[in-house]
């Protein structure tokens, strides 16, 4: 959390709890949160560079953004595979 949200006293509520930065514990709970939410834009971003891919082999995606399509999926695939995303 940035320094300027925990001058101000900003604090993360969750139902009943409130969750403050300066806290130990509470700051470790807030970055496993940060953690999870990064990994889950990853994990869609390489769906979606997936998908892309797919349609970009089927000739429905075109241009520049096919080219950088391609050449991201080709680095995403050996990851996918590995973590059992798609079926080969």
């Amino acid at each position: 959390m940035p320094v300027i949200l925990i001058a101000r006293g900003v604090k993360l509520a969750l139902g009943s709890s409130v969750y403050d930065p300066i806290d130990s514990m509470d700051k470790m709970f807030l970055k496993i949160l940060a953690t999870f939410a990064e990994f889950e834009a990853n994990l869609i971003r390489m769906s979606t560079h997936e998908g892309m891919a797919i349609e970009c082999a089927k000739g429905k995606l075109r241009g520049e953004a096919a080219k950088i399509i391609r050449q991201a999926a080709t680095r995403a695939a050996p990851n996918a595979r590995r973590w059992k995303l798609f079926d080969p």
